[in-house]
């Protein structure tokens, strides 16, 4: 049955049912998330610091602790951090106090493990988790092996403790100012700073060659104005200043600063946070290696393996600072191998050896390709030059050539206006013997003569050109008057072929820039060519028709078209290369030549694969 055919009452009461069930869900869920839960998964860490949360030290530990706890636990921990601040609220009475704040905050936290950072957090502990988290294990570190002299690791602890070494710090500054004649070390007021000395005493007691000098109970001023009037024979240790003279508290770590700024003399410390802020260096322990430690081994116990009883010494590190060693002028070579540099930026080759390595063998390799690239130019060059210098002489001996075959109808051509010449004159001699002479006869006679003589200088002059090697130079030339010229100079040798020229030049002129000498050579090659082509057709079909004319894109063409038998199928693939002829006795050369000179001037020269009948070559060269 579908629920639309219940009765109205019974589908009333399932609707009601359905809302109940809904807003029950919605219930549970905000009761789930009003309602806190523990996640079991979840670690707890407790970490007791004996300093204040300022001191850099502690910041560097909690920095150790994190870099560790978070790669293995990821988001499943929580780390909770007090801090007794002891140098400034010491006392037994104040001891009791943080253990009953540490009651009040964590009694219903049960910790996976407690973290404490110096002697006093590290005496202090073992109190707090007798009252209230007896099953957590302690690790600790931060402080030196002598400290355990006072009180032995409780049950269910380990750690580490670290080598502040005063005779290590001494024993590096030495090697850095071997011809030093003193030896001060200045402390602090505070108990612990008193601490520090009566150590440092111990540890110095039988140094040779230097009487060790200290210095304590003044104000932080005062060791200003002390180690102001040293020089580079001294060498200073500072200690732990958390209070000087006057009683003004300090973090030790800025009262050194204070100190090693206003100092003559090179400083140096046991702790790793005062390098980079005036002390020379030191034999120092890493607070992050120290933080790190303390993790990994609460990690070792909470993956189930037994807690380490005995401690394990942290060994410090020899550390030196740069830019101090640069300031004091201290000898770089004598920096024992192994020492860590702070704040030393390695020359560039050293920092970026491999980058430069390739940056150097790219530059050679594109040095050397630019070179051999040169040189291949130079060479092209050379071959050009070479090439146009062979290419000129073989044009010079195409002319040569071509004026042997013309040499008759040359003869010819300068014979008429000789002849000419000869006749005017014999003539003119002859009216000048009439009484009176006819000056009027004789000046025309004359202008004849000098007209005469202008043609036949003219034929010579363009045989000359022809003739010449000196074909390079450009100039500006009128296509017309090229083609006029050529075939005046033709005339003869046409009119004993038997062969008509027709000029159809382009009214206005076409003006191009090229070589005279070189263009009236192709034209002459093309016409004699076309000449040979209509030598065996009958009269009525042996015409050439010369066309100058201007494209619409500007370029400049000279066209040569006869009606002969056109091109041979044995050359009309490629009619202009080299030894390509159909001529008896001819070379081949006439058109490989005429298409280099068309090339010299930007041109081109070919035939007209459109026509139907003989052939019609076709030069084409730029606008000037």
């Amino acid at each position: 049955m579908s629920l639309a055919k219940l009765p109205q009452k019974r589908y009333r009461c399932i609707f009601l049912i359905l809302i109940l069930i809904i807003f029950d869900v919605f219930l549970e869920m905000a009761t789930a998330q009003a309602e806190p839960h523990e996640d079991p998964e979840i670690q707890k860490f407790l970490l007791i610091y004996s300093g204040s949360s300022t001191l850099t030290a502690n910041v560097r530990v909690t920095d150790g602790l994190i870099q560790t706890l978070n790669p293995a636990l990821g988001l499943k921990y929580e780390l909770y951090s007090e801090y007794r601040d002891d140098q400034r609220f010491a006392g037994a009475a104040e001891d009791e106090d943080f253990i009953r704040e540490i009651e009040r905050k964590y009694a219903d936290i049960e910790f996976d493990a407690i973290f404490t950072f110096g002697s006093t957090a590290f005496h202090l502990m073992p109190a707090v988790r007798d009252r209230l988290f007896p099953d957590a294990p302690i690790i600790y570190g931060g402080f030196p092996r002598e400290t355990l002299a006072a009180r032995s690791p409780p049950p269910k602890s380990s750690g580490f403790v670290s080598a502040y070494s005063i005779l290590e710090t001494f024993k590096l500054a030495r090697m850095l100012q071997p011809e030093a004649t003193r030896l001060i070390l200045i402390s602090g007021s505070s108990p612990f700073d008193r601490s520090w000395r009566e150590r440092a005493e111990l540890d110095l007691r039988n140094v040779p060659g230097l009487q060790a000098e200290f210095l304590s109970d003044l104000t932080v001023q005062e060791f200003r104005e002390f180690v102001g009037t040293l020089d580079q024979s001294s060498i200073v240790i500072i200690l732990t200043i958390f209070a000087d003279r006057s009683g003004q508290s300090y973090i030790p770590a800025d009262a050194a600063q204070m100190i090693s700024e206003a100092s003559g003399a090179p400083t140096y410390t046991v702790y790793e946070t005062w390098i980079g802020r005036g002390v020379v260096g030191g034999v120092v322990a890493s607070f992050e290696e120290i933080g790190a430690a303390m993790a990994g081994r609460a990690l070792e116990f909470l993956s189930g393996a037994a807690l380490v009883a005995s401690p394990e010494t942290l060994p410090g590190h020899p550390t030196v600072d740069w830019r101090q060693l640069q300031h004091f002028g201290l000898d770089a070579g004598l920096v024992p191998d192994g020492t860590r540099l702070a704040y030393h930026e390695a020359p560039v080759w050293e920092q970026y050896t491999l980058e430069i390595a390739l940056a150097a063998a790219v530059i050679l390799l594109q040095s050397v390709t630019i070179i051999a690239l040169v040189l291949l130019e130079k060479r092209r060059k050379s071959a050009e030059r070479e090439a146009s210098a062979r290419r000129v002489e073989l044009a010079h001996m195409s002319r040569v050539a071509q004026l042997g075959e013309l040499s008759g109808a040359l003869a010819h051509e300068l014979n008429q206006p000789l002849a000419a010449i000869l006749a005017n004159a014999e003539a003119g001699r002859t009216l000048v013997k009439h009484d009176p002479p006819d000056l009027q006869e004789i000046t025309e006679i004359l202008a004849d003569i000098a007209l005469d003589d202008r043609r036949a200088a003219d034929i010579i002059k363009q045989l000359r050109k022809l003739l010449s090697k000196d074909e390079t130079d450009f100039e500006s030339l009128d296509l017309n008057e090229l083609v006029a010229s050529t075939a005046q100079l033709l005339n003869s040798e046409m009119v004993v072929r038997g062969v008509g020229l027709v000029l159809r030049l382009i009214r206005g002129g076409a003006i191009v820039s090229g070589s005279e000498t070189q263009l009236r050579q192709v034209i002459l090659n093309l016409v004699l060519n076309a000449a040979e082509a209509v030598a065996d057709q009958p009269s009525e079909r042996r015409d050439i028709v010369i066309t100058t004319s201007i494209r619409p894109d500007g370029w400049r063409e000279v066209s040569v078209r006869d009606r002969g038998t056109g091109l041979s199928p044995s050359i009309a693939s490629d009619p202009f290369r080299s030894f390509a002829t159909t001529k008896r006795g001819g070379l081949g050369l006439g058109l490989s030549i005429c298409r280099s000179i068309a090339q010299a001037h930007a041109g081109t020269l070919a035939f007209d694969p459109a026509i139907a009948e003989g052939a019609r070559a076709v030069l084409t060269l730029p606008r000037p």
